[in-house]
């Protein structure tokens, strides 16, 4: 929108405070209760999003018996999620900040949510590893709307408690698509999963087309060539060091992660004779669940550090994927070792580890940029933690199993990438303060 009204700030001395205790968005008609109401509109969302995506996981042993795949085949159903994300999420995210939040976070679901129920009917691999590429064409420009408009309706003071809150979705989301898949599978198929847990987006996308939205950021541009200018939009972002080694470091704990998460269903079922599908199903979406701990644990931990020193978040991120890797490592031993409870209890533990820096992560890059840039921010970090990431997690741990034909292995080995990732949040935190005092103040008004 070209004729919009909106107004930057200059820093004054009381802006260039980090902690900014009032929300951007300030409209009539936006209450406290409305404000819930789309946080809770955009958490089922996300929910869904994830449980679309990582359904897959508690049927693939079972696709992989009724179609004779390797494990790097197998892995390929996942990775072209997160490449086709990644790749995506640039461009999508360019168009989020030129046109609607809202818009293209309802368009989005619905696309995604037909890609997986369309996983009902697929035949063969071709036709499955098309649909899970379609599914995340879908997922690639959710987020880049969904974290801007969450950062608008709430204070920069309350951000990472808020995204730690919202985040806990993505574990929510994923255990719950294990487990269902699990179940239904286990009673009318591995078809009949896809279809299930497609139905729900619908309706969310639904709810989302008709949510507030703030009127777009006019960008400034010197001359005519759109191309040219958004080139160098993403060229400054990309050159702020904060940027830099933030998404070095979620680019390693997606690797890790991944490694771990999309795998756990098929490791647990491979690993322990006492466990079929169905109960390693439940067990890898248990594990997930954790999220309701450790994403807004970490994310009131990074808001109680940020309160006493500006790289708290930058602290809590690196402490986190420090003992992500180390329960990682811990979790293997006790897959094929430990009795079931203290299994259980460890496997629970790690679940808590693997989200406990969400929160932090997710702040940290909102902070850096002005409204008129976040969608874009979030689309360059999704490339690397997705296509780079994640992508490379799923498919290079597929490749280590076949190649040392131990999946216990090559899930450890690609578990230590999240000690790379702690050393990379740690070496971030030297440059936040620095770069979050040049963001300009912008005032939003209603779309």
């Amino acid at each position: 929108m070209n004729d919009v009204s909106t107004s930057t700030v200059k820093a004054t001395p009381d802006q260039t405070n980090y902690l900014l205790s009032e929300p951007e968005f300030k409209v009539e008609g936006v209450s406290k209760g409305y404000r819930w109401y789309v946080f809770t509109v955009l958490f089922f969302l996300m929910v869904f999003d994830y449980a679309d995506r990582m359904v897959l996981a508690s049927v693939q042993e079972l696709i992989k018996a009724e179609w004779s795949l390797t494990d790097a085949q197998l892995g390929m159903f996942s990775t072209i999620i997160w490449i086709t994300v990644g790749f995506l999420a640039l461009p999508v995210s360019v168009l989020v900040d030129r046109w609607s939040r809202r818009k293209s976070i309802a368009i989005m679901a619905g696309v995604w949510s037909l890609a997986c129920l369309g996983g009902r009917f697929a035949t063969g691999f071709g036709q499955l590893l098309t649909l899970r590429g379609i599914l995340g064409a879908g997922e690639a420009g959710y987020t880049s709307g969904a974290y801007p408009l969450l950062s608008a309706y709430f204070s920069r003071e309350q951000r990472a408690r808020i995204l730690g809150l919202f985040n806990m979705s993505i574990s929510i989301g994923g255990g719950l698509g294990m487990m269902l898949g699990g179940i239904i599978a286990a009673q009318w198929g591995w078809r009949a999963a896809f279809g299930a847990v497609a139905l729900p987006g619908f309706i969310f996308a639904v709810l989302a087309w008709f949510i507030k939205d703030y009127k777009n950021i006019p960008v400034e541009t010197s001359g005519k060539n759109t191309v040219k200018n958004t080139l160098n939009q993403m060229w400054e972002i990309i050159k702020i060091p904060t940027f830099i080694f933030n998404t070095i470091g979620s680019m390693f704990h997606g690797i890790a992660y991944t490694g771990l998460m999309v795998w756990n269903v098929s490791f647990i079922s491979r690993t322990r004779p006492d466990m079929t599908n169905k109960s390693a199903a439940m067990m890898a979406g248990l594990i997930m669940f954790m999220a309701l701990i450790g994403a807004p644990l970490g994310g009131f931990i990074a808001d109680w550090l940020y309160k006493r020193t500006p790289k708290g978040r930058n602290i809590t991120a690196a402490i986190s994927c420090f003992l992500m890797g180390c329960m990682i490592l811990i979790y293997c031993q006790a897959v094929e070792m430990a009795g079931m409870g203290m299994f259980t209890v460890i496997g629970l533990l790690t679940g808590i580890s693997i989200t406990l820096f969400i929160a932090a992560d997710s702040a940290i890059n909102q902070d850096i940029v002005d409204q008129g840039h976040r969608g874009v921010v979030w689309g360059l970090r999704m490339f690397f933690t997705m296509a780079m990431g994640g992508g490379v997690g799923i498919l290079l741990t597929g490749v280590l199993s076949d190649s040392l034909e131990s999946l216990k292995l090559s899930v450890m080995i690609v578990g230590c990438f999240a000690f790379a990732a702690s050393i990379s949040y740690m070496i971030g935190g030297r440059f936040y303060e620095r770069d979050l005092a040049k963001v300009a103040v912008l005032k939003l008004n209603e779309d």
